[in-house]
């Protein structure tokens, strides 16, 4: 089976993540994977029913994609940046510009654990914030993530460890007070 054998059902595999994301360039990012994901089994062993294979994987990874956008949003919601805070972020590479500064929930720091782990994130750079939350809450494995961020696994790890020392170094000037 050839790639253009696989074509024929991206468009019914595009409307279904359509559906269930309603969004457009995301269903398209969880289409394109799922034919990728085809493409590297079809070249170790045959898929039995490949329409059936497709729909049960791209249906999935719309969920685990629709997941992982709210979880997101909720903490966007709990880290909310600074009024005045211009830092776009430049696709994979980070952050640029602003000050760093982000406000922090209005809720008490100590009535809630999640209260607590979203003042630590806020109080942290965002880039290693986006990062940890992509690696710890979304689950993303490590190649994904270095291919994302345009660089090596080592270089991943090396930048991933970073982000955690200054996660833990937070935690534990919050956790003491």
């Amino acid at each position: 089976m050839s790639t253009e054998d696989l074509e024929q059902y991206r468009d019914k595999m595009l409307s279904i993540a359509i559906k269930i994301l309603r969004d457009r360039d995301v269903a398209e990012d969880v289409v394109q994977e799922a034919m990728l994901s085809a493409i590297s089994w079809l070249n170790k062993e045959p898929i039995g029913k490949l329409e059936a294979w497709l729909v049960a994987t791209v249906t999935n990874g719309s969920y685990a994609a629709s997941r992982a956008q709210k979880r997101r949003d909720r903490l966007d919601e709990l880290v909310a940046p600074v009024k005045g805070d211009k830092r776009q972020r430049n696709r994979g590479h980070g952050y640029s510009g602003g000050d760093g500064m982000h406000e922090l929930p209005q809720t008490p720091v100590r009535e809630l654990p999640f209260e607590l782990l979203s003042v630590a994130l806020a109080k942290i750079d965002r880039f290693n914030r986006d990062m940890l939350v992509e690696k710890y809450i979304d689950g993303k494995p490590d190649v994904e993530l270095a291919t994302q961020y345009g660089v090596s696994q080592s270089r991943f790890r090396g930048i991933l460890a970073e982000a955690r020392s200054e996660f833990r170094k937070v935690w534990n000037e919050l956790t003491q007070e």
